[in-house]
């Protein structure tokens, strides 16, 4: 496998968390819909409208929450793949970087900050991590 293969692999998991934060948000939208639906009550007859607002609203909250749930299902085991192989890693090291990078999600320049090496020594390490990881 190329190092190309194994970054988007190992990024599948970055990938997916963001779908997951995508599909909360929407969650939330329909959450707040939901609560702003108010029935107009009145003796006079209605014709048939757009139907009811907030059965509707729930029927796609019910929908999304499932969704929500499977993708977090999936992403749970995504995680769990690349944490065994990220910790098959010899060096405590690369270890850390690429926990930092593939599963916090963070830049080089915040992955040197935090680990004290120059923006250059983050790269060269992680291409070595690379090499040294087997799928």
């Amino acid at each position: 496998m190329t190092n190309q293969e194994k970054i988007k692999w190992l990024s599948r998991y970055r990938i997916l968390s963001r779908k997951i934060d995508d599909l909360a948000e929407e969650l939330e939208q329909w959450r707040t819909r939901a609560t702003k639906i108010t029935p107009t009550l009145s003796q006079e007859p209605r014709g048939a409208g757009n139907g009811d607002k907030l059965q509707s609203s729930v029927v796609k909250i019910c929908e999304l929450e499932e969704e929500l749930d499977q993708k977090i299902r999936v992403l749970l085991l995504q995680r769990d793949e690349i944490v065994a192989v990220l910790d098959s890693l010899p060096e405590d090291t690369l270890r850390q970087l690429m926990r930092y990078r593939y599963i916090k999600g963070m830049t080089w320049d915040e992955i040197a900050e935090e680990m004290y090496y120059s923006r250059m020594q983050v790269c060269r390490l992680h291409g070595r991590a690379l090499n040294k990881i087997n799928l």
